[in-house]
């Protein structure tokens, strides 16, 4: 407040010296009247809007108005009286005299709107007492807004700790039960995999058994049939072998590693297929190319007798 007050008081002084000026201006005609006349008003108006804003708090406000009108009419006037000085006019006493009226009601009338230092001293102590415990009550405040933060970040801690533990053992269930699933999807398959080599264990014992036993069966059939044919040789060699030097009708087998001197035991011999069960006589069409499952015979008689009939080329 102290510094606007000592602003208005500069442009005050200020506004009285551009008034002068402008008076002087006038007079000479030099043209700078209206110039500093503008400046003076300006400079005025703005002092008495700093003194009016800048003026402390009183208990008589209407007192402070006509404390203020008093100076805004003191000024008038003043110029005036200056004015009729300059002019001659005759009125300058008069006009002096209404600003000396005037100065001296702004003084009494600022006197008594001005609050005393008493006054002063006792709002300022009380404006003081009224920060301090508006501070001591921000204080509080703030200090119970600490303690309120403080209580609710643990009590938040504390949620959040029971969540955390809430969430692990959540997680733990998860995956205990993730476990004893995986435990007894495991144990399934296993028993899955035991079952099907189990089972094809058995299919493949089957099968080999099945083989082995289709196996032995074509042994048996094949050594049947061998002994069958051993036999047969054998009766057909033993039938050859008691007709060997004459013509009885048995024939004898050939060996295929003998030629065909080294096996005739006659002249003219006849060839018979053991197969075919025909016999092909010296200058047959198949007589020289029968040459496997060969029987001699000496003459056609004895391969008729054998069961033998003749070839037709």
């Amino acid at each position: 407040m102290a510094f606007w007050s000592n602003i208005s008081v500069i442009l005050f002084l200020a506004a009285l010296i551009l008034l002068i000026l402008c008076i002087i201006s006038f007079f000479k005609k030099n043209g700078k009247a209206i110039k500093y006349g503008r400046s003076t008003v300006i400079c005025f108006i703005i002092s008495f809007l700093v003194m009016i804003t800048s003026t402390e708090k009183t208990d008589h406000p209407i007192i402070n108005l006509f404390a203020n009108v008093c100076l805004i009419l003191f000024i008038f006037f003043l110029v005036l009286a200056i004015l009729s000085i300059i002019k001659k006019t005759g009125m300058a006493k008069k006009q002096f005299l209404i600003t000396a009226v005037l100065f001296i009601a702004f003084g009494v009338l600022t006197s008594i709107a001005t609050p005393s230092a008493q006054k002063i001293t006792a709002n300022d102590k009380k404006i003081a007492s009224e920060k301090a415990d508006k501070k001591d009550a921000e204080k509080k405040k703030e200090l119970e807004k600490k303690e309120a933060d403080e209580k609710a970040r643990k009590q938040q801690e504390k949620e959040e700790q029971k969540q955390q533990a809430e969430e692990q053992a959540l997680k733990q269930q998860e995956e205990q039960k993730r476990q004893a699933e995986e435990q007894a999807l495991k144990q399934q398959e296993e028993q899955k995999r035991q079952a099907e080599e189990q089972a094809q264990k058995q299919q493949e014992g089957q099968k080999r058994q099945a083989e082995e036993q289709a196996q032995k069966q074509q042994e048996e059939q094949k050594r049947q049939a061998e002994e069958q044919a051993s036999q047969k040789k054998s009766t057909v060699a033993s039938s050859a072998t008691s007709n060997h030097g004459g013509s009885n009708g048995q024939p004898f087998q050939n060996d295929p590693s003998d030629d065909k001197e080294t096996n005739t035991s006659c002249k003219g011999q006849i060839k018979g297929n053991a197969n075919s069960k025909k016999y092909h006589v010296p200058g047959g069409q198949y007589y020289d190319s029968t040459k496997d499952n060969i029987v001699w015979f000496c003459s056609e008689v004895d391969a008729k007798a054998a069961g033998y009939v003749k070839s037709k080329k």
